[in-house]
């Protein structure tokens, strides 16, 4: 009857019933389809939300079975105002793209929002609603976690961290025009490589491989046309999480932990001195990172009141800069 089987194996029936219970708590407590990605100021200074959205869901017999029963089969994103919750624009990969799932996103500027997914890459302008996809150009691992590639403001050049994941070290900037990769600093490990708006230079927090070196933190600024390099080095145990430059290229502005349980806002012009060191009263959220005013005379911080609550409330904190010379 069962030809070319020598057993047969039963389920047993205690985890068909955790099946089962999963499949009619999904129904009840459906899986969180959509939720804050990132932020970015428009024109006019308002806030944009940045929403991951759910396109469709499928049953999960991965490792996260029977925990989440189901899961995204695909994913888009959705603009919003904060303030208002307006829709803007939407985003959804077209059924011919062949993508993993969307993983990540930050403003390139205004218009542009570069969209993470995992293996590859994509901008899309949601002003024109053009997408460009760059493949094998996405998320990269380091010893800092998985980072979303840095792109060039004409999109011609991209920065990553290691695309094959084997060294989880280096910088490895993609010249899109010559078809060409080049591996830069072996001995650090990269969190957020970001291109200056001017496309002139690209900074990026960097550490150094504790296997070799003395595990020290920066922030370094590479300038794309010489030699020229700058370097902050960050207290001990202190380092950078989110990083963004401002309007014009002329500052920087970062977060990260300070100190037992703390944060701070550091501010740098572009050739790597720190202006301001600013001590934070909540805890930012990763991929979160703080937004230029277009006068470049505040900085702006979304975050979560309560990240371990589900009903959590996105709070604002602005931070005028003027006391600092700005």
């Amino acid at each position: 009857m069962f030809k070319g089987y020598s057993k047969l194996y039963f389920i047993p029936m205690s985890k068909i019933i955790v099946f089962i219970s999963c499949l009619l708590l999904s129904c009840f407590f459906p899986s969180i389809t959509a939720f804050a990605q990132s932020f970015m100021l428009d024109e006019k200074g308002k806030i944009i939300q940045i929403n991951t959205i759910s396109l469709g869901r499928k049953l999960n017999l991965g490792k996260g079975f029977p925990g989440y029963p189901f899961i995204d089969s695909n994913r888009g994103l959705l603009l919003t105002y904060f303030e208002t919750g307006e829709a803007i624009a939407k985003f959804e990969p077209k059924k011919n793209m062949t993508l993993t799932l969307l993983s990540g996103t930050y403003a390139l500027d205004n218009n542009r929002i570069v969209i993470s997914f995992y293996g590859d890459l994509g901008v899309w302008n949601f002003k024109t609603n053009k997408f460009t996809l760059y493949n094998r150009k996405g998320s990269g691992q380091s010893g800092y976690g998985i980072q979303i590639s840095g792109v060039h403001p004409d999109e011609t050049l991209i920065i990553s961290c290691d695309p094959s994941n084997s060294t989880r070290q280096g910088l490895f900037l993609h010249d899109l025009q010559k078809g060409t990769t080049t591996r830069l600093f072996n001995d650090y490990e990269v969190m957020s490589p970001r291109f200056s708006p001017d496309g002139t230079r690209y900074a990026f927090y960097g550490r150094l491989n504790r296997n070799k070196k003395d595990g020290k933190n920066y922030m370094i600024i590479q300038s794309l046309s010489s030699e020229d390099r700058y370097a902050y080095e960050f207290n001990k145990d202190d380092h950078g999480v989110d990083l963004s430059w401002s309007p014009t290229g002329h500052y920087l502005a970062g977060v990260g932990p300070s100190g037992f349980a703390k944060h701070s806002l550091y501010i740098w012009n572009n050739t790597g001195k720190l202006i301001a060191c600013i001590p934070l009263n909540f805890f930012p959220n990763t991929g979160w990172p703080p937004l230029w005013s277009q006068d470049e005379k505040s900085v702006l911080f979304l975050y979560m009141d309560d990240f371990t609550k589900k009903d959590y409330k996105i709070l604002r904190q602005e931070f005028k800069l003027s006391a600092y010379g700005l």
